[in-house]
């Protein structure tokens, strides 16, 4: 279709980014790939209270030129609603926290697994892993540790962190590191969105 009928503008979409990665090879010199993100603090309020702010840089804020309406409601409260319940725009939905649950399970038993040929065990061990992460505010993690806890090869606890990655449930901070070594330096764990807290925490997670 694309080299045949060069008027035809085709988009594609899906809710797994490791499935729209499979056939990414045969496609890479003929698409632009846009990676869409959950909702900004902004958008949240935009949608749910109607406060339609500018964007501001950081030295704005800092120099306290942003006008935000207080007499209605403090902002500090409705960010605390956002960290719960706002990054995904079905946050309207009842069951918003059940929802996200389901795409968590969805994610860690499906799409993960399949993407990576692995067996019922190894999935297990994913779920388990991406619990003691969020467990931790934040995670610094140690490779050997974790092999321990969850009985296998320190490297495939490492393509676990990676594959988590990749399908967005978690992000990986490196440390400044020169070279090679940045490329297995990981200094930092977090989960990818503060949601996930509310989700995988057994307690009310510690957001500060």
């Amino acid at each position: 279709m694309y080299d045949l009928i060069p008027e035809l503008q085709v988009v594609y979409t899906g809710c797994s980014i490791l499935d729209l990665e499979v056939g990414e090879v045969d496609l890479s010199r003929r698409k632009l790939e846009y990676r869409m993100a959950g909702l900004s603090f902004r958008e949240y309020l935009a949608i749910s209270y109607g406060y339609h702010l500018p964007v501001y840089s950081l030295e704005d804020i800092l120099e306290h030129k942003v006008d935000f309406p207080y007499a209605e409601a403090r902002p500090i409260l409705l960010f605390k609603e956002y960290l719960q319940h706002g990054y995904y725009p079905f946050f309207q939905e009842k069951g918003y926290l059940l929802r996200l649950q389901s795409i968590i399970k969805q994610t860690l038993e499906n799409d993960i697994p399949t993407f990576a040929n692995m067996n019922i065990a190894t999935a297990l061990k994913l779920k388990r892993l991406l619990y003691i992460i969020a467990k931790s505010v934040p995670f610094k993690p140690t490779f050997t540790k974790l092999a321990t806890l969850l009985d296998m090869n320190r490297n495939t606890v490492s393509d676990l962190m990676c594959y988590q990655e990749k399908a967005g449930t978690i992000n990986q901070l490196r440390a400044e590191t020169e070279g090679v070594r940045l490329l297995g330096k990981v200094d930092k764990v977090y989960l990818n969105i503060t949601n996930l807290s509310y989700v995988l925490s057994d307690n009310t997670p510690d957001v500060y």
